[in-house]
């Protein structure tokens, strides 16, 4: 039987592999130093973000820390995928909703 890895945003799974990277895989044991430390160093405050905001956020850390983790797709990444896998009308919907709202995104014409 395999663990499942741990799904997190892109943005916090790449300051986690930097902070492996920087302390090893025992980079939680000093959190109060690690928030201390987040005015100054962006992986940080983006970790110590995530631990405040997610109630099991620290515990999701050291999981991902030691069984690995996923990269949860961006919503941008979401609809690209949703909108190869659409019918020729859902995808004329998303195509005019994107350009009433302005935005371009890559993959979606």
């Amino acid at each position: 039987m395999s663990v499942e890895r741990v799904l997190l945003p892109k943005k916090v799974a790449l300051a986690l592999e930097a902070v492996i990277h920087d302390r090893g895989k025992a980079w939680s044991r000093n959190i109060p130093g690690m928030s201390n430390a987040s005015k100054s160093n962006r992986d940080f405050k983006i970790l110590i973000d995530y631990i405040k905001n997610n109630e099991t956020g620290l515990e999701r850390l050291q999981e991902a820390t030691y069984v690995g983790y996923r990269i949860d797709a961006s919503p941008e990444e979401k609809l690209v995928f949703y909108y190869n896998e659409a019918d020729f009308f859902e995808r004329k919907g998303i195509e005019k909703t994107l350009e009433i709202l302005e935005i371009k995104i890559d993959g979606i014409k």
